[in-house]
């Protein structure tokens, strides 16, 4: 279950705000929290608190059912959209990934593909920005690639991906206060390939699907509007 430090309530969903908003119940919305598609806190009284970026991503691709691909396909499918060489995916299961990139958008591809990573909001010290940015993976909104999307953060951005550390180790080493709404974004890969161990900027798919997951509505377009694109050269 996604459980994070508490924090102020009014940077949170109730439950119940959470489950109104989604069209649901609680019970499903505890559902969600436990296996990580919303991220909660509870304050010192046992409230549930919800990440509204979580609730809001997830409402955004609530229309597509079913389970999610493994962490090691939903890899795959990003890459091999990007031209590189899956090969490591087994045959069959590499053979079955292509023919269904053939057969759906990029909404569905995003929806499909978000098992590949948890992220998690953080306040991070001045002091240790620069750390922090040289310890990620750029993606999302950090990523130089965004230019050509025709985004242009007016502030720097920190949002990667934690290469060798786990989110206890992250938050230890740079002194991070976790909190849903805090500006720092790090992502921490399930099964990450080793191609991608020692990069600086994830590649541009991985970009545009972590794009697509966010909450403002013109980084989801340009991201959406990029992947449709390679999706459109797989056909």
């Amino acid at each position: 279950m996604q459980m994070e430090r508490a924090h102020d309530i009014a940077s949170g969903y109730t439950a119940s705000q959470a489950a109104r908003f989604l069209g649901v119940g609680r019970h499903e919305v505890a559902r969600l929290v436990r296996n990580g598609t919303l991220h909660a806190q509870k304050t010192d009284s046992g409230e549930l608190v919800v990440d509204p970026n979580s609730v809001h991503a997830h409402e955004a691709l609530f229309p597509f059912k079913g389970r999610p691909w493994s962490p090691q396909t939903a890899w795959a499918a990003l890459l091999a959209l990007g031209g590189d060489d899956v090969s490591w995916l087994e045959y069959h299961k590499r053979r079955r990934l292509f023919l269904k990139l053939k057969d759906i958008g990029a909404e569905e591809l995003v929806w499909l593909a978000r098992n590949r990573m948890d992220a998690r909001g953080y306040l991070v010290s001045p002091s240790f920005e620069d750390d922090v940015r040289e310890a990620l993976v750029a993606t999302g909104m950090a990523s130089s690639f965004v230019v050509g999307l025709g985004l242009a953060p007016t502030t720097p951005v920190l949002d990667g991906y934690s290469i060798g550390r786990t989110a206890e180790e992250f938050e230890h080493d740079f002194f991070l206060v976790e909190d849903t709404s805090g500006p720092c974004i790090v992502r921490y890969a399930k099964d990450l390939p080793a191609s991608l161990e020692d990069m600086t900027e994830m590649p541009e798919p991985v970009v545009a699907a972590d794009l697509a997951m966010s909450v403002d509505a013109r980084e989801r377009r340009c991201g959406l509007g990029y992947l449709e694109g390679l999706l459109d050269g797989m056909r």
